[in-house]
Order: C-alpha cells, then sequence, then structure tokens
C-alpha cells in the first residue's frame, strides 16, 4: 500500500450497491438496497451503473433518500 501511495495511486472498494442493473427495479426498490446496506456500516461508498437508464433515473430519488437519511454525499478524486 505504500508503493501505492507514493505512486499516487489511490485504493478503494465498494461498501454498498443496488444492483440496479438488474431489470425492473422501482427507484424505491434500489433506495431500500442501498440504505439496507449501509446503515449496519454507518456509511460507505456506493456503486452504481451509470450505463443504466433505471439508474439514471432513479438518481434523484436516491439522492433524496439518501441525503433524508442522514448521508453525507461526496464525491471521490483520485
Amino acid at each position: 500500500m505504500r508503493l501505492l501511495q507514493r505512486l499516487g495511486i489511490t485504493v478503494l472498494s465498494i461498501d454498498a450497491g443496488a444492483e440496479d442493473w438488474l431489470p425492473h427495479q422501482t427507484p424505491a426498490m434500489l433506495a431500500r438496497k442501498l440504505l439496507d446496506q449501509l446503515a449496519p456500516r454507518g456509511g460507505g461508498i456506493v456503486l452504481l451503473h451509470d450505463a443504466q437508464d433505471q439508474t439514471a433515473d432513479a438518481l434523484p430519488d436516491l439522492l433524496r433518500a439518501l441525503q433524508g437519511a442522514g448521508y453525507r454525499l461526496v464525491n471521490l478524486r483520485w
């Protein structure tokens, strides 16, 4: 890990995924999956797939649900 840090390489992993690649999921279903996975950890890094129309459609609801549950949304830069 120290070598990666010296090289400026950031290593991270996800803590929650909504399985948004599965068909026929509603924004409410995606939000519930994320909230259920994040709650035991108190937060974490979320994986969403930007190539999925249903994810793009659900994103405003997902962000509202996360913020409503008290999570702070940040942009990771590396």
